[in-house]
């Protein structure tokens, strides 16, 4: 009867502590859950708005599973993106399959209000950033800062990662395509977040940060597209490294060309690694500005082509450098870009011949100051500069210096050059197409040339020494379309061509440069085109006319006045 009697009390007892324990247990998940949603901002004036389809707390393991989380940009927040006016520059938009806590301490939370745990896990987040890139007001629309109220204390945890993320970046003032960075992987050890660090872009204080990504996609257009392989965020120096970067064409070069009734520009680019160094994120938060140290571009691979034997586009005036950079929209400041080993191809089918030139520049290495179209940094420095060197058609040693005035309304600049020793013959897969030329003979020892140049004009002096030359000119195509000129063609078939221009001899001749510039083309036609007016009053000097003789001697003699007056 004893016996019996004290099994009852003790069923009576568990039962008695099991229904205490899950009451318990109970009372402190829902005060858990209460707690919880108190630290999320819930005024109807936020710019964004939550929700979530499922929250697991198991209390004996210290663990929080919430899924289905959606965090959204409201209807308002998207029109304050998109009112110039108002101070609201970038909104996020977060679909997230799951968030893990685990080893949380929930007894200090509930008393304290600290979030205190071994890891936080977020599980295949889809992200989307749109941002206004003409707002350069101080920024409101912090995520976390919006997401969280002002009964958020901290929260330390040993890990916060992110697996499987995808994110596009959207630009709201234009309609074209997201650039999107896939299976990206993120984890912080030490990460610390409280209401101070939720004023910042970047809210974590942490000891160590690791960003992995599989590549980026970029469907630029119609005819071209971006991506990558793997991306690396390297925080000791504020570094983004992306491998095999590539900008493909969808056709190829003569399907892209008879794609369009006129003219139009057809590239490929490869880089072995693009590296974007000391990227300042503050200022770009703060300001708007895109500061970043150096990008460096290793092992470029470019091409080019272009149908020259259809007609040009409509005019267009394309902007030079100083005054395409002003065109940005949104400040941007560049200390140094550095290409090294670049190989670059360029290709043009002629409209005098009807056949396709061919250049190339190897072991291209070049350099660019100063990139920038930032008052403040203009005011520090307003000169933007380019070294390069390079190894035209793989031989001719070649250097040139270009500074460009970002100041001026007239697009100043300044060039200077070389080109070393080389066969007269390297140029032939050029001069034949596009020339209807072909050197025979002759030695190039030297060219050195110096001009200075603006929106409309290029002057200066051009000094090639030679030996032995000899050019041979042979009819055009004669389906060549007649609003195409011949140029160095006409000029060259009735015209005595100089074989020899030794510097140091009675004969020699000093070529001038002067170029009108043609106003629906760029910097690089133009930079040719003066070059080419001096060879071309090098290797064919004015001697049947000698109003035009003198007219050149008038010329070089106002230039060295010119350079004696600065």
């Amino acid at each position: 009867m004893g016996k019996t009697i004290l099994k009852i009390l003790a069923g009576i007892i568990v039962g008695l502590a099991v229904i205490v324990y899950f009451s318990y247990d109970y009372w402190l998940e829902k005060k858990l859950k209460y707690q919880l949603s108190e630290i999320i901002n819930k005024d109807p004036n936020s710019l964004y708005e939550y929700s979530f389809s499922k929250l697991n707390i198991h209390l004996m393991e210290g663990s929080v599973d919430l899924k289905g989380i959606k965090i959204r940009p409201t209807e308002t927040a998207y029109d304050s993106l998109a009112n110039e006016e108002n101070g609201v520059r970038f909104l996020l938009n977060l679909n997230m399959e799951e968030i893990k806590l685990k080893g949380f301490e929930i007894t200090k939370f509930l008393t304290t209000g600290i979030i205190s745990a071994e890891s936080l896990t977020i599980t295949e987040p889809v992200f989307d950033y749109f941002f206004h890139p003409r707002k350069k007001k101080a920024n409101s629309t912090l995520p976390l800062n919006s997401i969280f109220s002002d009964k958020f204390v901290e929260a330390n945890l040993g890990v916060f990662s992110i697996e499987n993320a995808q994110i596009k970046i959207i630009d709201q003032t234009r309609s074209g395509p997201a650039i999107l960075i896939h299976h990206m992987d993120f984890e912080l050890t030490k990460a610390h977040i409280d209401s101070t660090t939720l004023q910042r872009f970047s809210p974590f204080d942490y000891e160590d940060i690791k960003i992995v990504a599989a590549g980026i996609n970029i469907d630029a257009s119609e005819n071209f597209s971006i991506k990558s392989d793997s991306l690396r965020f390297r925080v000791k120096d504020e570094t983004i490294l992306i491998k095999n970067f590539q900008v493909n064409p969808k056709l190829g070069q003569k399907r892209f060309a008879n794609k369009y009734q006129v003219q139009k520009q057809w590239f490929a680019i490869t880089l072995d690694e693009l590296v974007l160094n000391q990227i300042d994120f503050d200022s770009f938060v703060e300001s708007g500005l895109v500061d970043i140290g150096k990008i460096e571009l290793k092992s470029p691979n470019i091409g080019l082509y272009k149908d020259k034997s259809k007609p040009p586009p409509p005019f267009k005036r394309k902007l030079l450098p100083a005054s395409a950079i002003k065109t940005i929209p949104w400040a941007l400041s560049i200390d140094t870009v550095v290409i090294t080993n670049g190989f670059v191809t360029i290709n043009e089918t002629s409209a005098l011949t009807s056949k396709d030139s061919h250049l190339t520049l190897n072991k291209l290495n070049a350099t660019v100051y100063n990139f920038t179209n930032d008052s403040g940094s203009k005011k520090n420095n307003p000169i933007m500069e380019l070294n390069a060197a390079s190894q035209v058609m793989g031989v001719a040693a070649t250097q040139i210096n270009m500074k460009f005035d970002l100041n001026s309304k007239i697009d100043e600049f300044s060039v200077h050059g070389s080109v070393g020793s080389v066969s007269g013959k390297t140029f032939n897969p050029v001069l034949e197409p596009m020339m209807a030329i072909r050197v025979t003979a002759g030695m190039v020892n030297h060219i050195e040339f110096s001009f200075t140049a603006m929106d409309t004009l290029s002057r200066g002096t051009l000094d090639a020494d030679y030996k032995g030359m000899k050019l041979e000119v042979f009819k055009a195509d004669s389906t060549a379309k007649k609003h195409h000129k011949q140029g160095l063609l006409s000029f060259a078939a009735n015209t005595v061509v100089k074989s020899n221009n030794n510097k140091g001899r009675t004969n020699y001749i000093q070529g001038v440069i002067k170029s009108e510039r043609v106003q629906e083309k760029d910097v690089w036609p133009y930079l040719w085109h003066s070059i080419q007016s001096g060879l071309v009053s090098t290797l064919v000097p004015v001697t049947n006319k000698k109003d035009a003789k003198q007219q050149q001697k008038q010329f070089r003699k106002d230039l060295r006045k010119d350079k004696k007056a600065k």
